[in-house]
């Protein structure tokens, strides 16, 4: 019993000078520890949902980074597969263009081949013709020449003969002549 009057005491002592568990010191230390974890837990709560909209403006900001170098990415792939296809469309249509040059300078060149070989063959033909008309006219040369020496052969045999003839009549006649004296 001792031990509770004690402990009875010890409570007014305490209450009497201020700290016991009544007194007002106490609930306003508690008061002011309870105002310090809610105000510790509201700016650390505050903290937390700063730093969840820093993080999640940070990666809303990267995503958008990440977009923006994608998209330009993908504009400067577009721009190199654009300009990669007008040179190979333009190294088609220069392909094709000097095929067509030189199919055009083939054809030229077999024209003129064609030409320079109708125009040898007249030059030839009219070499042939040329020949043929000297070979001709040398043909009726020699023929005038060879009636003539034939007339002139038929004139000495005719002036022969006629010779002959008055030979032979002056022959006769002397022959006779003489016959008749």
């Amino acid at each position: 019993m001792f031990f509770l009057s004690y402990k009875a005491n010890a409570r007014v002592k305490l209450a009497k000078t201020g700290h016991g568990p009544h007194s007002s010191k106490l609930v306003v230390i508690v008061l002011f520890c309870c105002y310090l974890c809610c105000s510790v837990a509201i700016v650390l709560y505050c903290c937390y949902l700063c730093c969840s909209v820093v993080i999640v403006l940070f990666c809303r900001y990267l995503c958008c980074c990440v977009a923006i170098v994608l998209y330009c990415w993908y504009l400067c792939c577009s721009v190199v597969i654009v300009l990669y296809c007008c040179y190979l469309c333009c190294s088609v249509v220069i392909v094709l263009f000097c095929r067509y040059l030189c199919c055009c300078v083939a054809i030229v060149l077999y024209c003129w081949y064609l030409c320079c070989s109708v125009v040898i063959v007249l030059y030839c033909c009219y070499l042939c013709c040329c020949v043929a008309i000297v070979l001709y006219c040398c043909y009726l040369c020699w023929s005038v020449v060879i009636v003539l020496y034939c007339c002139y052969l038929c004139c000495c045999v005719v002036i022969v003969l006629y010779c002959c003839y008055l030979c032979c009549s002056v022959i006769i006649c002397v022959i006779l002549g003489i016959v008749c004296v």
